[in-house]
C-alpha cells in the first residue's frame, strides 16, 4: 500500500505552515504599524490620496496608536492560528477552518461598517481604538 505522505513530511509541512504564518503576520503588522505610525499612510493609501491622522487631524498617530489600530487584525490572526494549532495537536480535521475564518471576518466587517456609517467622521472601530481618522490629502 502506497502512502503519499510520511509522518516526517506531514510534520515538515506543519512546521513550514507555523513558520510562514508567524512570519506573514509579523511582516504585515510591522508594515502597517510602521507606515501608519511614521507617514500616516501605506502605499495603497498614498495612491488613493488618503491619510490616517489623529482625531484632531493635525498629526500622524505614532507607532503606539498605529499598533492599537492594527490590534483587532492581529488578535484575529492569532486566534485563528491558535484554532488551527488546537485542532492539529488534537489530531482533528480542520475542515471548518475556512468557514470559521470567513464568519469571523464577515462579522467584524459588518461591525466596522455599521460603526463607520453611524458617526460624522466615518471612523470605524479600529479608528476609535487608536484615536485616528482617515482623511483625504
Amino acid at each position: 500500500m502506497f502512502i503519499p505522505y510520511s509522518f516526517i513530511e506531514v510534520e515538515s509541512i506543519f512546521s513550514q505552515f507555523i513558520f510562514s504564518t508567524i512570519i506573514y503576520t509579523a511582516v504585515v503588522a510591522t508594515y502597517f504599524i510602521f507606515c501608519h505610525g511614521k507617514y500616516g499612510q501605506t502605499l495603497g493609501k498614498k495612491i488613493m490620496g488618503i491619510k490616517v491622522l489623529d482625531v484632531s487631524e493635525d498629526a500622524t498617530i505614532g507607532f503606539l496608536r498605529a499598533f492599537y489600530r492594527e490590534l483587532p487584525w492581529i488578535v484575529s490572526e492569532v486566534a485563528l492560528f491558535v484554532y488551527i494549532l488546537v485542532f492539529v495537536f488534537n489530531k482533528q480535521s480542520i475542515e471548518g477552518y475556512e468557514m470559521t475564518e470567513f464568519m469571523i471576518s464577515f462579522i467584524w466587517m459588518c461591525l466596522e461598517l455599521i460603526t463607520m456609517f453611524l458617526n460624522d467622521k466615518r471612523r470605524a472601530i479600529h479608528d476609535f481604538l487608536a484615536g485616528s481618522v482617515v482623511v483625504k490629502v
